[in-house]
């Protein structure tokens, strides 16, 4: 399933909107998700399964990520995962962004 999320910081207030998984159709080739431009800084879009590491860091990396214990909620497509809170923010640079679903589609 694809998600419509939308990241938004608790502390200086950015918010971004983005999607996260595949639908039915393209599951096997497309895994979108939301990552870091290394050029620009910006929070961009991108298919996970098919991006340039030395241009994108993406949010399944434990860099952009706070430490969760196991056993709390996250945001699983395949092998990628995403956690609902303590994200890297592209605005302030604190790990105070936090993820929800805002609609599933399939």
């Amino acid at each position: 399933m694809e998600h419509e999320m939308i990241g938004t910081c608790n502390t200086c207030g950015y918010s971004k909107r983005f999607k996260f998984g595949g639908g039915r159709l393209k599951f096997q080739n497309v895994c979108l998700g939301p990552a870091i431009n290394t050029k620009t800084g910006k929070m961009e879009t991108i298919n996970y399964k098919m991006y340039d590491p030395m241009v994108y860091k993406v949010y399944t990396d434990i860099e952009l990520q706070s430490e969760h214990p196991e056993y709390l909620d996250k945001f699983k497509y395949g092998n990628f995962i995403i956690y609902p809170t303590g994200n890297f923010c592209p605005s302030c640079h604190n790990k105070t962004f936090d993820f929800s679903i805002k609609v599933t589609v399939e």
